[in-house]
């Protein structure tokens, strides 16, 4: 079971399944085990039962899901990832304003002139 959402408008003896719409289905089961181009069949919603050309819908792929085990590392990556980040920008900050220098009137005159 798999979700496929419409392409392009088909029409059905109950009416129209517009384009855009989503809805669980499978392969229509009988023929040849791997036989390319069976229809889908819709397992679930109004249209339940109905047939739907392949050439009329594409297949949604499944959301990618995680064990608490990975969205815990996942989490404890980005958190240090973050904190790491604030550091450089606050060391980076620091730099910044540790770069500036008092000149003698004189030097600071010259380069005014150079430019």
């Amino acid at each position: 079971m798999f979700k496929i959402k419409i392409i392009k408008d088909l029409r059905t003896g109950s009416g129209w399944i517009r384009t855009g719409e989503e809805m669980e289905a499978r392969v229509l089961p009988g023929g040849l085990p791997f036989e390319a181009g069976r229809p889908y069949q819709v397992i679930s919603g109004t249209y339940s039962g109905q047939e739907i050309p392949q050439s009329y819908a594409v297949t949604i792929p499944k959301e990618k899901l995680f064990t608490e085990q990975q969205y815990t590392t996942i989490s404890a990556e980005l958190l240090k990832t973050t904190a790491e980040k604030q550091l450089l920008q606050q060391e980076i900050d620091e730099l910044v304003a540790g770069k500036k220098v008092a000149l003698p009137r004189e030097v600071s005159e010259a380069i005014e002139q150079r430019r």
